[in-house]
């Protein structure tokens, strides 16, 4: 898998343990093996927010699939909006959901009080939180609160 056209994805499917057992639905998460554990960490809370997806974001087939993957690679147009655009937007909010998550208030309280001390850099807070650099930046900036707000209430 190439990070640069994807980082990672994940796949459901549903199995049966026994003969008349319930049916039991798996998900499979699979990310670049060229992944620092940053990346890793975020792609991996990325598609467990995925899993929580409304129905209509989700890819059923392979056909969907590939609309899906030239949406997200294509520069974004307003010419053309069909399913395959509004995956590709879920997808991209997908990342601002986890951050909304894994990087919580009380923790970036405290980042921007070790930044702002100077007793931490911001590369020295990104390896704390294990999180990409400039995605630490997003959160850290003065208008993270209010979008993580709004990103909650989506």
């Amino acid at each position: 898998m190439n990070p640069e056209l994807c980082r990672g994805t994940y796949y459901q499917y549903t199995i049966r343990p026994a003969l008349y057992a319930p049916p039991e639905l798996h998900t499979l998460i699979v990310y670049s093996e060229h992944l620092d554990n940053p990346w890793k960490r975020l792609v991996c809370f990325k598609e467990l927010v995925h899993v929580l997806d409304k129905t209509e974001g989700k890819t059923r087939t392979s056909a969907d699939l590939v609309a899906f993957t030239e949406a997200l690679l294509a520069p974004s147009s307003a010419d053309e909006i069909g399913l395959a655009d509004y995956q590709a937007l879920e997808d991209r909010h997908a990342i601002y959901r986890a951050l909304a998550v894994i990087f919580p208030p009380a923790a970036r309280a405290d980042a921007i009080d070790l930044l702002q001390s100077g007793t931490k850099t911001i590369d020295e807070i990104a390896d704390w939180v294990s999180l990409p650099r400039r995605f630490v930046l997003m959160v850290m900036h003065d208008n993270w609160p209010q979008i993580r707000n709004e990103i909650l209430e989506y």
